[in-house]
């Protein structure tokens, strides 16, 4: 005979999802209590030398270029998705420096949250989630996200290429079948981070890697050969 009572399912089951909860919300005031007492003082920070150039060249073609420039991808236009950084801002704040500050830093808390998701999709971990998003909430490098405007194709370029990744692996993940409207978000994802940053170009090989590390036999390769096409056209 057992000494203790047995715990009912339904018991069980809300103390973890009690557990799950408390996780969450460690979490989510974690990697913003790193990013935000670490960098307090970036709101005070002026323009680096790069940023009125960075604005001009924004600024001064007509709109409509700049929109064209989005999905002509393969264009001549420089990091054409900066216009969502950069426009608003200057037609708002003008070179009052403290808004630019915050954006950057709340994209950059958006940035750890995809992040923290897709680490916590990929490994089925709390804890290696959480230890995975610690460096990118909190590292020494990340001083020059913070501090220079100058490196907001890179916050843009994470946003937008862990996002894609995210939306890939949790379909997998689910085993829903990768139609085309699912086909279109993955690789509209994937433009914006080519229109981002040109680092971006490394997110078929990931995908490719997760087709072959965690799928198998199972691995479906036709989203991969898309964004590598889209990958060949962007360098050419």
């Amino acid at each position: 005979m057992h000494s203790g009572k047995a715990v009912s399912p339904a018991l069980e089951k809300m103390q973890v999802n009690w557990v799950s909860r408390l996780k969450d919300v460690l979490s989510a005031w974690l990697f913003p209590a790193l990013l935000i007492g670490s960098h307090l003082n970036s709101l005070s920070v002026y323009f680096s030398s790069d940023e009125p150039m960075n604005i001009y060249n924004i600024w001064n073609p007509p709109l409509w270029k700049v929109g064209l420039a989005q999905l002509m991808f393969w264009s001549d236009f420089i990091r054409p998705l900066s216009v969502i950084y950069y426009l608003p801002l200057f037609h708002f704040a003008d070179f009052n420096q403290a808004p630019y500050a915050v954006t950057r830093m709340v994209l950059l808390l958006v940035n750890a949250a995809i992040f923290f998701s897709l680490a916590k999709c990929l490994s089925r971990s709390w804890w290696i989630a959480t230890l995975a998003t610690l460096p990118v909430a909190y590292h020494a490098g990340l001083s020059y996200l913070v501090y220079s405007g100058a490196f907001i194709y890179d916050i843009l370029c994470g946003t937008f290429y862990f996002a894609a990744l995210l939306y890939y692996v949790r379909l997998r993940a689910r085993g829903t079948p990768l139609r085309t409207p699912h086909l279109a978000v993955f690789l509209g994802l994937y433009i914006c981070s080519l229109n981002s940053k040109e680092m971006a170009v490394t997110l078929p090989v990931l995908v490719l890697a997760y087709e072959l590390l965690f799928k198998g036999r199972n691995a479906r390769f036709g989203p991969v050969l898309i964004a590598a096409a889209i990958t060949a056209i962007f360098i050419l």
